[in-house]
């Protein structure tokens, strides 16, 4: 039935197609004319197009001034009957007074049926016979139902350890401290030297024999398991936590720290990036450093490939598979396990994280927080927290540690189903004092770095005083330079290694052990230990060594205790001598960092510039000697005390110093101590000779070489010269415009020989001898020098000379242990040493103005782009229209201008 009317409908349908047909295609054939009659009747038709326009009545009814009207408006409608139609349009009208200014309501529709035809094709009457009883039953097809998957709440494992917490049947009594009434002090009291409530504290009589017994002993037992596996693994915020300790938990995409009291391991993965590698070596230098987490392991073993021992330590399983890769990154998975709670002032609970990632804002010093990483729980107190909420914390936690954590399996490595096994840590944290394994929890922890504060080793800047009274004032900034540098002090000599200060005197340090290496070609071998080090080659010292503590109190018996030794310590020193290369000394370097995997401190030394603790590590017996191989030998005997003394091999054409000891090798030993030497010099000189015998194979000496003594005078063909005013250890002060600093000595004491060496003068410098100053510099000084050196020696009454570079007396070169000539020296300014108080006397004259005009015989050293301020007062006056100090006031373009049309720029 429903196909035999499906097919008469198509066939009505067809008809209708064929029948629109027929009539398109029904068309008249155009006559044939020709184009004079196409063209006649084209003029015909323009000439009487208007006739052919029908006119229509309607518009000859408009009126035009009715276009100018408005519309009158229809009355509002009343509220309630919007949705009633209109029924009275023809009332409102033909209610209008004035029926002539009412618009005609046209039709706009008109005549369009005529330009657009309509045809109204209706389909014809079909007649069909249905028979709805034939028509049969038929089966819906069933559409399958996949399950939809199930939404993840990151939330939901929090709250159901949150809701298995019972906090209604736990009671516990208020701590006694937080009653305990806040001491305030009155304002009467204030006026007042002592405090009423201070006298009568002072009064009080208080009976403190039971609180000894109040006290809390010092538990020795560890809060940590005994066996620590801790996972650093993450994409962007590197995740610390602890996993189970067993070889299953261990992958390739990962770093592994193992953690026992006396070992510590990392394993890192294949496939660990660089942010996890990173994050571990850090916590591994903080447990080997600090010894956190109780672990007294001082170094890191790294493991590497399947590590069976390693694995032995655990349970003696294989590795883990590798874990399939996550849809986020593995913190934020992780995260999910993350619960923080906060104890409120009732004593509830209150949830502050769920299954996000901590940060610091959580921790205020009023609360007491719970922080249950699923393997890690702890209760964190603050340090202004009640005791009695920090008591519930605790109760609080332990409930946590008897449930289950889901999802334990996948993220821990071992299912959690009804409590948490034994390996799961459990702390009490107070604020401020916190392991390396809670802090590393929060994304943005921050670690206080340590400041170290020193000696002052900075320039002095005069600038500090006023940078624009430098420039206007330069007399008064130099008197308050100079006073400044006379205050300064030499700072001890320190050396400073893992925070720890050493000075000279070694106070409770102690040396363990030493190891020699020397770099061999491109190698650094080990050698015997030595005290003869070559000027030629590269050394490494690797020193050993502990730092005792001493006065430390027992609590119980208020003895006091012996020293009781520290942790082991070592540091690498690598000596350079002043002939090896620079390839030398970058291969010594390098060859360095690669033999050092702990990473101990490194400390460069070159030759010349020796700490006093480099020193001492040679008992007094060090001797540096130069390749050369030549028969006579002098070495200069340095040292302030006998713990530094060493020798130093010079050249041989060197005039010997008065105040010094040497020591001469010509086929024998001989010891030649200057007139003015210290008793403690020659003493040191008799051990370092001693060293030279012992060694005379290195010496080319021969086994049957004696030791002999000799003083300034018994051997006439030696050169002696004298230092001049040298009443103790010379400080040096260098001075480059209007800034000073001290050249500093790596060893200095009042008694030392020679401080610095010729190659670290540069620019001026200031040289205090004690009863003499000198006053060295590469060229003229100008006259802010001159004025700064003349106020800083203003107090002596000793004299002060002006040394120019390439004109040095030997009273000045005496100062240093070996003097060559300049080589930059060209043509030195022929001045010889001059008195500081002539050079500043003949800088304060004043000239003519047409002297200073031709410049050609003014002193040397004048200040020639401040000419001005050499003329008399009533010819500034008189050439400048104003004073000095008015001319200083303005602006430096105008003083420019100034100069150049008085013919002084």
């Amino acid at each position: 039935m429903i196909a035999d009317r499906r097919n008469s409908l198509i066939e009505a349908v067809r008809g209708e197609q064929k029948s629109s047909l027929t009539k398109e295609n029904n068309f008249s054939t155009p006559i044939k004319s020709s184009i004079q009659d196409r063209l006649s009747a084209l003029s015909k038709s323009a000439d009487c197009w208007q006739d052919r326009v029908k006119k229509d009545d309607d518009l000859s009814k408009l009126n035009p001034s009715s276009r100018r009207i408005p519309c009158a408006r229809k009355p509002p409608r009343p509220l309630g009957v919007e949705n009633k139609p209109p029924t009275n349009i023809k009332t409102s009208i033909s209610s209008f007074d004035n029926p002539s200014k009412v618009g005609i309501l046209l039709n706009i529709d008109k005549g369009l049926e005529s330009f657009f035809p309509h045809h109204n094709n209706s389909s014809p009457d079909v007649s069909l016979n249905l028979d709805l009883d034939s028509v049969g039953k038929t089966e819906v097809l069933v559409t399958p139902r996949r399950p939809k998957p199930r939404s993840v709440h990151r939330g939901n494992l929090r709250i159901n350890r949150l809701a298995e917490i019972d906090t209604t049947n736990i009671c516990i009594a208020e701590d006694p401290r937080d009653s305990l009434p806040k001491i305030s002090i009155l304002k009467d009291d204030l006026s007042q030297d002592i405090a009423k409530s201070a006298k009568e504290g002072l009064q009080a009589i208080e009976d403190y024999s039971a609180a000894k017994d109040c006290l809390k002993h010092h538990d020795n037992a560890s809060p940590y398991p005994n066996k620590m596996l801790i996972r650093v693994k993450g994409d962007k915020k590197v995740d610390v936590r602890l996993v189970a300790p067993v070889s299953s938990s261990i992958h390739s995409s990962g770093v592994f720290i193992l953690v026992t009291p006396d070992r510590l391991l990392k394993y890192e993965g294949e496939n660990s990036n660089i942010l996890e590698r990173t994050k571990a070596a850090q916590i591994c230098i903080d447990i080997a450093t600090r010894g956190d987490l109780c672990c007294s392991a001082k170094k890191v073993e790294v493991v590497t490939g399947t590590a069976t021992a390693f694995l032995k330590l655990l349970d003696g399983g294989e590795i883990g598979e590798e874990p399939a890769l996550p849809l986020e990154p593995f913190e934020c998975t992780v995260a999910r396990l993350n619960l923080v709670l906060r104890i409120t002032d009732d004593y509830k609970l209150q949830s502050l994280i769920k299954g996000e990632r901590v940060r610091c804002s959580l921790l205020q010093p009023n609360d007491a927080l719970i922080f249950d990483f699923g393997s890690e729980i702890y209760v964190w107190t603050g340090r202004n927290a009640r005791k009695t909420t920090g008591r519930y914390a605790a109760e609080y936690a332990q409930q946590l540690m008897k449930k289950s954590v889901p999802g334990s399996s996948e993220l821990l490595g071992e299912d959690f189903k009804y409590e948490r096994p034994d390996w799961v840590l459990y702390r009490r944290l107070v604020q401020g004092v916190q392991d390396i394994l809670f802090s590393s929890k929060f994304y943005d922890w921050k670690s206080a770095d340590a400041k170290f504060i020193g000696s002052p080793m900075t320039p002095i800047n005069s600038k500090l005083y006023s940078p624009q009274s430098v420039k206007r004032n330069l007399r008064e900034e130099s008197r308050l330079l100079g006073d400044y540098v006379a205050s300064l002090r030499h700072p001890p000599p320190i050396t400073t290694l893992e925070d720890q200060d050493i000075g000279r005197e070694m106070k409770d340090v102690v040396t363990e052990n030493q190891q020699f290496f020397e770099l061999r070609g491109e190698e650094l071998l080990e050698i015997d230990n030595t005290t003869v080090l070559r000027s030629n080659s590269c050394y490494v010292i690797r020193w050993q060594y502990r730092i005792q503590v001493s006065g430390v109190r027992k609590l119980q018996t208020g003895e006091e205790s012996e020293k009781e030794t520290g942790r082991e310590r070592v540091a690498f020193f690598y000596w350079l001598g002043k002939d090896t290369t620079s390839k030398q000394q970058g291969l010594c370097a390098l060859k360095l960092s690669h033999m050092d995997r702990d990473k101990y401190p490194h400390i460069r030394v070159m030759q010349g510039m020796e700490t006093s603790l480099f020193l001492q590590l040679f008992q007094g017996k060090l001797v540096i000697k130069t390749p050369s191989k030549v028969e006579l030998a002098y070495f200069l005997v340095c040292g302030a005390i006998p713990q530094e003394g060493h020798a130093v091999q010079i050249d041989e054409s060197q005039p010997l110093r008065a105040h010094a000891v040497y020591i001469e090798i010509n086929q024998n030993i001989r010891l030649v101590a200057g007139c003015d030497c210290r008793e403690n010099a020659v003493k040191t000189g008799l051990i370092l000779a001693n060293v030279i015998e012992d060694n005379h194979k290195t010496f080319s000496l021969s086994p049957s070489a004696s030791t002999s003594i000799s003083i300034q005078g018994d051997d006439k063909s030696l050169n002696w010269i004298f230092a001049r005013g040298r009443l103790h250890c010379p400080r040096f002060f260098r001075i480059y415009e209007t800034e000073v600093e001290e050249l500093f000595c790596p060893q200095y004491h009042n008694e030392l020989e020679f401080p610095i060496e010729q190659n670290r003068l540069s620019d001026t410098v200031i040289i205090d001898a004690g009863k003499h100053l000198w006053l060295w510099s590469e060229r003229p000084p100008s006259n802010f020098t001159l004025h700064v050196v003349q106020q800083y020696w203003s107090k002596s009454n000793s004299q002060a000379t002006v040394v120019i570079k390439g004109n040095e007396p030997s009273e000045f070169i005496a100062l240093f242990s070996t003097w060559t000539s300049w080589e930059a020296v060209e043509q030195p300014v022929a001045s010889p040493p001059r008195n500081l108080k002539e050079v500043v006397d003949e800088r304060s004259k004043t000239f003519p103005l047409e002297a200073l005009r031709k410049r050609t015989d003014l002193p040397e050293g004048i200040d020639l782009n401040s000419l001005e301020q050499y003329l008399t007062d009533e010819e500034f006056q008189k050439t400048f229209g104003m004073m000095l100090q008015e001319f200083h006031e303005l602006p430096d373009w105008k003083q420019i201008r100034l100069r150049k049309e008085a013919g002084l720029f």
